[in-house]
């Protein structure tokens, strides 16, 4: 069975890969058995029909190793904020905090927004980048083994 800090470990490199820096995936092909979902994937790779997109690559204004962890931390942070702005939980806890559910779905707003902030300041990038990022962490998720 395949853990999700492999499960992350080998999508980091084969983004890193489509980003034209084969590297990471190198050293993991080389130290550590393929995941058997992986397998035609990495086929692909060494047969050729898969290859990095220059283009992207090009364009792109994260490093390619970095890529997938900001993905994934940022879709993880966007995640929880998400499950905590549910009437359910925003009106106990503003309740305990004894502020308005109004004031509570606010500060979660706010912390949203420091999120990608963060992720904008530390990769001297646009909220559009930023965005993007996030979004092909979860597309990446959501098709894998498809990576």
């Amino acid at each position: 069975m395949t853990s999700c800090a492999d499960i992350e470990r080998w999508s980091g490199a084969m983004v890193a890969f489509d980003y034209c820096d084969p590297k990471p995936l190198s050293d993991l092909v080389a130290s550590e058995p393929v995941p058997d979902k992986l397998r035609p994937v990495i086929a692909a790779i060494i047969s050729g029909e898969r290859k990095p997109d220059k283009r992207k690559a090009a364009h792109s204004k994260v490093d390619a190793a970095e890529r997938f962890r900001a993905g994934a931390v940022l879709a993880a942070v966007l995640n929880t904020i998400d499950d905590m702005n549910h009437p359910a939980i925003t009106g106990p806890a503003a309740d305990r905090m004894g502020i308005e559910p109004r004031q509570a779905i606010d500060r979660l707003n706010m912390y949203r927004e420091r999120a990608y902030q963060v992720v904008e300041d530390a990769f001297g990038v646009s909220r559009e980048t930023v965005e993007n990022l996030a979004r092909d962490y979860r597309k990446k998720v959501r098709n894998w083994p498809d990576v």
